[in-house]
């Protein structure tokens, strides 16, 4: 049966997946690029950084995500899109705890400009948005349209939380925060994404297979 046939379907799992990829770039956006304005003052006043090497850190970040979507694109299409997702939150959980001990401005730069973004490129956009397409024909641009406002809603919301964080426990606590979010959310929520994801290994698209989603 085609994609679109199956988009109609109540039962049809791709609007579920919609709904991870969602939530996935929701967590990833949110907790890098959205919220790195709040921690300016932080970087200029307790690391002594200037305006121009603070605001490094966030071109740092889009250099590494792109060269690192470069080399996890193609992987994607031949490896576990679940197993991506999982290693990348786990990766950004760990980068972010690490960096509430940071004592030095180059351990923020190497977490963040390193280990953050490659763990961004693993589960936000490009793997949630592939994982979306992967899924649809008919509907692909409503699906990957919807999923697309994940970003956004994570900056509305997680930059006022965290804001409202650092105002009143500190930096250090905030960051401690987004693995603990990543985490809680994972393991609440973890267990059905890996569920639907894995169904994805039975999806056929229109005259040919999808692949890349092994269990």
């Amino acid at each position: 049966m085609s994609s679109d046939h199956r988009a109609a379907q109540p039962g049809f799992r791709g609007w579920p997946i919609v709904g991870v990829a969602f939530f996935a770039q929701l967590l990833a956006f949110g907790c890098s690029i959205a919220v790195y304005g709040l921690f300016i003052p932080v970087l200029t006043g307790e690391f002594g950084a200037s305006f121009m090497t603070a605001n490094l850190g966030l071109s740092i970040l889009g250099v590494v995500m792109a060269l690192a979507g470069v080399v996890v694109g193609p992987l994607l299409d031949r490896y576990s899109i679940r197993a991506f997702m999982v290693v990348g939150a786990l990766l950004n959980g760990l980068a972010f705890a690490a960096m509430s001990q940071a004592t030095e401005l180059w351990h923020l730069a190497v977490l963040f400009g390193g280990c953050v973004a490659v763990g961004v490129a693993m589960f936000g956009p490009l793997a949630a948005n592939t994982v979306v397409a992967k899924w649809f024909d008919k509907y692909r641009g409503r699906a990957v349209g919807i999923a697309s406002m994940g970003p956004p809603t994570g900056g509305l919301i997680l930059a006022v939380a965290s804001g409202w964080l650092m105002e009143s426990y500190g930096w250090r606590a905030t960051l401690w925060c987004f693995p603990g979010c990543t985490c809680w959310s994972f393991r609440r929520y973890g267990s059905w994404c890996v569920a639907v994801l894995k169904t994805s290994a039975s999806c056929r698209m229109v005259k040919r297979p999808v692949r890349a989603l092994r269990a």
